[in-house]
C-alpha cells in the first residue's frame, strides 16, 4: 500500500512548501509565466527573484507548521487566525525582499494554510484530509472579506470563479485536487518526466481555472482565450507549442498567475498522494529547461 508523505518536524513541511514554489518557478517553459527563459508576461520579476522570495517564505512555512503542530486541539476557525498573523508578517518580508513585487501572495497564502493543517495532521496526512482541514479553517472568508451584500448578488458559479485564492482554499483546493493531481500523476504513470507532469498539469489548470490574474489583465475575453488555448496546446503537446503559446500571452501581455499558485499546491499536495514523490530538501538547482520529452 503506498504510504504518502511523513513529515518528521516544521522544518521538513516547510521545506515542502518551499520546493513546491521553487519547483513551480524553475518549470521551463510556462505560457506567459516567469521561467528560466524569460519573465513572461512580467516586467518586474525574473525566476531568480521568485527563487529568493521562496527562500524568503522558508522561516514564516515553518511558523505556520508549529502552530498547527503545538495547538492541534484548537477549532480551526481559531487556527486560521492564528495563521494570519503569521501570514501577514510573511507577506511584509516577501514584499521587503523583493522590492515590493508581489511574487507569491496567492501562493503564500494557500501553501501556508497548508502547512497549518499539515502540522495539525500529523501522520493522518492526506490530500483529502488536508483540503478538507483548509476548507474547514477558511469556511465563509470569501463572502467576510469580499462583503455578504456583493457576494450574494452574484450568481452561484460567479462566486466560485472570481474568488481568487480564498476561493480555493476555501474549495478545498479544487482545482489542484481534482485537475492538477490527477494529470500530473497520469503523466508520470505514462513515464514522463516530472517536468512533463507538471507542465501538462498546468496547462490542464489553465484549461478550466477562472483566473482572476487574466481578468484582471483583460476580463473574460482574455480567460476564455486562454482557457480555449491551453486546451488546444495539450492536444497538440510539444515543446514547441507550449513556447508558441507563451510567445502569444507574452504578447497579449497575460499571465494565468493564479494557474501557477495552483500547480504549486499541486506539488505540494503531491507528496501527500501516494504516489510518486520527487521533494526533497536540497538546495536549488540551476534551471533546466525542458527541450523534448
Amino acid at each position: 500500500m503506498p504510504h504518502p508523505f511523513r513529515q518528521r518536524s516544521a522544518e521538513d513541511i516547510a521545506a515542502l512548501g518551499c520546493w513546491a514554489l521553487q519547483s513551480e518557478a524553475q518549470l521551463t517553459p510556462k505560457p506567459g509565466l516567469v521561467d528560466c527563459h524569460n519573465s513572461g508576461a512580467h516586467t518586474d520579476m525574473n525566476v531568480k527573484l521568485l527563487l529568493h522570495s521562496a527562500e524568503v517564505l522558508y522561516p514564516y512555512f515553518v511558523e505556520l507548521a508549529e502552530v498547527g503542530c503545538v495547538h492541534k486541539k484548537d477549532e480551526p476557525h481559531q487556527m486560521f487566525l492564528s495563521a494570519r498573523e503569521i501570514g501577514i508578517r510573511a507577506e511584509e518580508a516577501m514584499l521587503h525582499a523583493t522590492g515590493g513585487i508581489n511574487t507569491h501572495k496567492g501562493a503564500l497564502f494557500g501553501l501556508g494554510l497548508l502547512c497549518v493543517a499539515a502540522g495539525v495532521l500529523g501522520e493522518d496526512a492526506e490530500v483529502e484530509t488536508l483540503c478538507a482541514y483548509v476548507a474547514e479553517m477558511t469556511k465563509g472568508i470569501t463572502a467576510r472579506e469580499m462583503g455578504e451584500t456583493r457576494w450574494t448578488r452574484l450568481p452561484e458559479q460567479e462566486r466560485w470563479q472570481r474568488s481568487g485564492a480564498r476561493g480555493e482554499a476555501e474549495s478545498g483546493f479544487y482545482h489542484a485536487r481534482n485537475i492538477g493531481l490527477p494529470v500530473y500523476f497520469e503523466a508520470l504513470q505514462r513515464g514522463g518526466s516530472q517536468d512533463e507532469a507538471a507542465l501538462r498539469a498546468l496547462l490542464q489548470l489553465m484549461s478550466h481555472l477562472m483566473d482572476t490574474n487574466l481578468l484582471r489583465r483583460g476580463g473574460q475575453e482574455a480567460v476564455l482565450f486562454v482557457q480555449n488555448r491551453a486546451k488546444e496546446v495539450l492536444q497538440h503537446f510539444s515543446i514547441e507549442e507550449v513556447e508558441k503559446f507563451d510567445h502569444e500571452l507574452i504578447h497579449a501581455n497575460l499571465s494565468p498567475g493564479g494557474s501557477a499558485d495552483c500547480l504549486a499546491i499541486t506539488l505540494f499536495l503531491s507528496a501527500f498522494s501516494g504516489g510518486p514523490v520527487f521533494f526533497r530538501i536540497k538546495e536549488v538547482d540551476p534551471c533546466k529547461p525542458i527541450h523534448s520529452f
